[in-house]
């Protein structure tokens, strides 16, 4: 129920727009308009995550703790850091409570990315419409909230930054004994 509600928010996003700004493009029936808001919420959301993942995803270059983990372990590849930090992030070594927080901090950051880019597509469908002072007021509110959830992911996702990497800090030990598991140290000459 929860991934519904927040599925639902991008789409309404874009609904309430749409319906707002005057147009014939959506059904005048309510109870349509809220059935349909999961669904183009959850297309936007995908949408996002195409986006997302071909920017680099789980192993962004802004990940700190992907970089923190290539720089100490020496990995070239930032997919190999990612793996490190994965494998001893669902170990029995890192307490529950933290891999919830964090897995929740992504969702929450993903989520007001969604909700960001819904209100940025609102705007530009609504550029095809005749300019008009609700149309401009529209696109005002709009942008306003595509700054106010941006700002939102970003103050959650640099937040969530410094976490992961105080846990990569603190839990040294279990990411030594992943990264020798992975990439075992080069024997010297026998």
């Amino acid at each position: 129920m929860n991934e519904l509600i927040w599925f639902s928010v991008p789409g309404a996003i874009v609904l309430v727009a749409l319906s707002l700004s005057g147009g014939d493009v959506l059904p005048k029936d309510g109870t349509a308009l809220v059935g349909l808001a999961p669904v183009v919420g959850f297309t936007i959301h995908q949408l996002f995550r195409v986006v997302f993942e071909a920017a680099g995803g789980w192993h962004w270059k802004h990940r700190s703790v992907v970089t923190e983990i290539a720089s100490a372990y020496g990995l070239r590849e930032r997919h190999d850091a990612f793996l490190v930090w994965e494998l001893a992030f669902y170990s029995n070594d890192i307490p529950e409570p933290f891999r919830a927080h964090d897995r929740g901090a992504w969702h929450y950051t993903l989520s007001f990315l969604s909700c960001t880019l819904a209100a940025v597509l609102s705007g530009m469908l609504l550029a095809f419409l005749p300019p008009g002072v609700c149309v401009l007021n529209l696109q005002s509110t709009l942008l306003a909230t595509a700054l106010l959830f941006g700002i939102k992911a970003y103050q959650t996702f640099r937040v969530l930054n410094r976490q992961e990497v105080a846990l990569f800090t603190t839990h040294r030990e279990t990411f030594n004994t992943v990264r020798d598991r992975l990439f075992p140290p080069p024997s010297g000459p026998k």
